[in-house]
Order: C-alpha cells, then sequence, then structure tokens
C-alpha cells in the first residue's frame, strides 16, 4: 500500500483556543443574573416562610431590646456591631444586623434548593441562635 497523504489538522486555531480558554463558562451564571432570579422567583419557591417570619420577628426584638439596654447604660456585646454602633448610631446598627439576617435567609434558600432538610435545619437553628441575644436582653432589663 502506498503511503498516505493525509495530514492531521488542528480543529481551530491556536488562537481560537486561547479565547476560548479565556471565555466565562456559561454553565455558571453571572451574579447579576443570579440575582435577578432569586428577585423575580414565584413566592411559591421561598421556603420556610414562617420561620423566615420568626426569624424577622426575633431580629426586631434584638434590635429594639439592644436599644433599651443601650439606653440603660448597657453595651453591645458583639464588637464588629458595636463598632457600627459607634460610628452609625442605632440606625446603622439596625442596617448591619438585618442585612446579616437578609444574607442568611438567601444563603438559606440556596441550600434548600439542593438540600431541603439541612436548610431547614439550618434555618431553626438561626431562630434559635437569634433569639439568645433576646432572652440575653429581656433577662437584663427586667433585673
Amino acid at each position: 500500500m502506498g503511503a498516505s497523504t493525509h495530514q492531521l489538522r488542528p480543529l481551530c486555531s491556536p488562537a481560537d483556543s486561547i479565547s476560548s480558554a479565556i471565555r466565562r463558562p456559561t454553565s455558571q451564571p453571572s451574579i447579576g443574573a443570579w440575582l435577578h432570579a432569586f428577585v423575580h422567583r414565584e413566592s411559591s419557591d421561598l421556603h420556610f416562610v414562617p420561620l423566615i417570619g420568626a426569624l424577622l420577628l426575633v431580629s426586631a426584638l434584638d434590635v429594639l431590646l439592644t436599644g433599651a439596654v443601650i439606653s440603660r447604660g448597657g453595651q453591645e456585646l458583639n464588637p464588629v456591631a458595636n463598632l457600627i454602633l459607634q460610628h452609625w448610631d442605632m440606625s446603622g446598627l439596625t442596617v448591619f444586623k438585618y442585612a446579616i439576617v437578609t444574607f442568611y435567609i438567601v444563603v438559606v434558600q440556596e441550600i434548600a434548593a439542593r438540600q431541603w432538610s439541612a436548610a431547614r435545619l439550618t434555618m431553626l437553628a438561626g431562630v434559635a441562635i437569634s433569639a439568645l441575644p433576646v432572652a440575653w436582653s429581656t433577662y437584663l432589663l427586667v433585673s
């Protein structure tokens, strides 16, 4: 048999392979696309609504009771929250605490999309842990 005259050719040029290696993978959405999808999801897609309500209620009590304790000469025990309180008063502290709660709720919603029972346990733990400062502030105010 004679020698083959076929040559192997690359499927793409070196420039094409470099540009494809630099491009963002299309399988992962951008933060903006994820945020848009999260904000525009159906309300029925929101998991643990009663627990979210409980977390928001406990967080509101935390802010109110922290303000009451501080007005009576107490102090914020969380060093980061105390720093925010010193620079931006109770308004800054309220924004800070609700930013943390909002972030927590978003994270739990993402966990729920993958592992519902783990997310439910995480949400229950968040409500219970958030109730601890409320109990402590109540104790300080009544004693």
